[in-house]
């Protein structure tokens, strides 16, 4: 059975390591970085299995050896996490790294909590931040209903596409769509909207 820690002990840990990753995460027009807690953590339950961080990166100069190159600096703040042993990567369910550039898998060495990195360009934000905050059910919800909507949910393309031109156009009002054409969810609320369905506050879902 998978093991579960305490929302307490989790936000300890979110409150660790934002100071490490905030710098460098990408900054929104007031200046915020474009980072979130996503999973159950978001969703206020009591119990975790781990914690997921959902961000776009910064990117700017970085420290290669004795050289200095332009890079991702949420990578480098990950990195320097390793290196300092307060994170270790972990293995996937196929025992395999999972290391990579958009999704990494790692634990807190200190309290053995799993945790979730996902990168994600800043247009496709608030969508894939819909879609890892869950729940499973919610998200199957919305899904379910864009296609009801001759729309199907891209979780990883920032919106939702075309798949039904004369039901997606009846659906959302508009006459400026093409099969196959990308919408793209401008908000949390922009994705619920384009399901048809009312929008639901984290601890909701």
């Amino acid at each position: 059975m998978k093991r579960r820690f305490s929302a307490d002990e989790a936000k300890a840990v979110v409150r660790e390591l934002l100071p490490h990753l905030e710098p460098a995460c990408a900054k929104d027009g007031e200046g915020k970085p474009w980072l979130r807690v996503a999973g159950s953590l978001r969703r206020r339950k009591a119990e975790v299995g781990d914690i997921e961080f959902v961000y776009s990166p910064a990117f700017g100069p970085v420290k290669d050896g004795l050289f200095t190159r332009e890079g991702d600096l949420t990578d480098a703040a990950l990195e320097s996490l390793l290196r300092d042993r307060i994170i270790e990567p972990r293995l996937n369910a196929q025992g395999g790294m999972a290391w990579g550039k958009q999704n990494k898998l790692a634990v807190h060495v200190a309290s053995g909590i799993p945790l979730d990195f996902f990168s994600i360009q800043v247009p496709r934000f608030w969508n894939y931040l819909v879609c890892r905050t869950g729940s499973k059910e919610n998200n199957i919800r919305l899904s379910q209903a864009a296609q009801e909507r001759g729309l199907a949910w891209a979780p990883y393309h920032g919106g939702f596409t075309v798949d039904d031109l004369e039901k997606a156009c009846a659906a959302t009002g508009r006459d400026d769509l093409s099969p196959g054409g990308l919408i793209l969810a401008r908000s949390e609320q922009d994705v619920f909207a384009l399901a048809g369905l009312p929008y639901l506050e984290p601890w909701e879902r």
